[in-house]
């Protein structure tokens, strides 16, 4: 016969396992509709009118700007895309000033099969969760992580 003592245990800690799922579930939806707005306000690369800031993927080169100020060289990581995408890290060079937008439509740019998955994909710049607005900096590194499902 079971304890009470250990029935008690077994419950408290079914407990703690439904309040972790539910505190990962309420961040990661905060996060999928976070950049559900990052890739509505990203720049139509069919669109007419003025463009984005031109991007260009390029290896580490050193080429990255002629005059100071004009450019910015940003580095792209991605994690678990090896399926979709034969990289894993490359680097994006925008026109000063650049902003998340600007970078996300570049990457689209250059990898149409990530369209699909950007709806529920996390961007990091620098380790923070980004914004459309966010402003980039010459140096700064970018992190899409797909979602991940299963178990």
């Amino acid at each position: 016969m079971i304890s009470s003592e250990a029935e008690n245990e077994k419950k408290a800690s079914r407990r703690r396992l439904l309040k972790s799922a539910i505190v990962f579930s309420a961040v990661g939806a905060g996060m999928v509709l976070g950049f559900n707005a990052l890739v509505a306000a990203a720049p139509s690369s069919t669109s007419g009118g003025e463009s984005a800031p031109t991007a260009a993927p390029q290896a580490s080169s050193g080429d990255a700007s002629s005059a100071a100020g004009s450019a910015l060289s940003v580095t792209v990581r991605y994690f678990q895309m090896r399926q979709t995408i034969s990289v894993t890290e490359e680097s994006f060079v925008l026109k000063s000033p650049a902003y998340c937008r600007d970078l996300l439509s570049s990457v689209l740019e250059a990898h149409p099969l990530l369209s699909t998955m950007m709806p529920t994909m996390t961007v990091l710049v620098d380790g923070l969760l980004a914004q459309p607005s966010m402003s980039l900096n010459d140096g700064d590194e970018v992190d899409f992580l797909p979602a991940v499902v299963g178990g």
